[in-house]
């Protein structure tokens, strides 16, 4: 799985969103929802944004809805304020840096 290497590695990854315009992010974990959901929460630094001004910032992503994956060359550091141990968000943890 791509988004699963990318985040073991800690690679950027360029998405697509909805069908919006490309995102850079720095994807941390992918999980199960307490909705039942396989979510990415990810760093984003560039891109596409209904809310540029809040970039660079988190953004949780619902995995179904990203059509369009590159696993870029770049890698990251862990971002301010990612809590790998959020087990009320994390309900299932499939990966994570």
């Amino acid at each position: 799985d791509e988004l699963r290497s990318a985040i073991e590695s800690k690679s950027q990854i360029k998405i697509r969103y909805e069908n919006n315009e490309h995102r850079i992010v720095c994807p941390h974990v992918m999980y199960i929802s307490s909705a039942g959901n396989k979510n990415l929460d990810a760093y984003q630094i560039s891109g596409y944004s209904e809310t540029p001004s809040n970039i660079p910032g988190w953004r949780e992503f619902c995995v179904a809805k990203i059509t369009d994956l590159i696993i870029l060359d770049d890698n990251f550091e862990v971002a301010d304020e990612y809590n790998p141990d959020n087990r009320e968000r994390y309900v299932t943890i499939i990966a994570r840096i």
